[in-house]
């Protein structure tokens, strides 16, 4: 099993991927998250395996946020999507 969260500021946004990941067993949907810094905080403290995320996001944008989680746990970090609605 793959363990993933999905961070996008937008709900309907998070909504649309967790309804493809649902479809996918060998996908496992830990959290979902509107705020990418409360969700940087989950990934840092949790080992999870794909994170789905944002590319525009206020307060933190999706590459921002993986280059603060590389800075942080160096190359022990999980894989990326990155989604965007442009």
């Amino acid at each position: 099993m793959i363990s993933c969260v999905i961070i996008d500021d937008q709900t309907e946004a998070v909504e649309i991927i967790e309804s493809h990941v649902k479809n996918k067993p060998e996908l496992t949907l830990v959290q979902t998250f509107t705020n990418p810094l409360e969700g940087l905080s989950f990934v840092e403290k949790n080992k999870i395996d794909l994170v789905f995320i944002d590319v525009q996001m206020p307060h933190l944008n999706g590459l921002d946020f993986i280059e603060s989680l590389r800075a942080k746990k160096g190359s022990d970090i999980p894989k990326f999507i990155l989604t965007t609605g442009y």
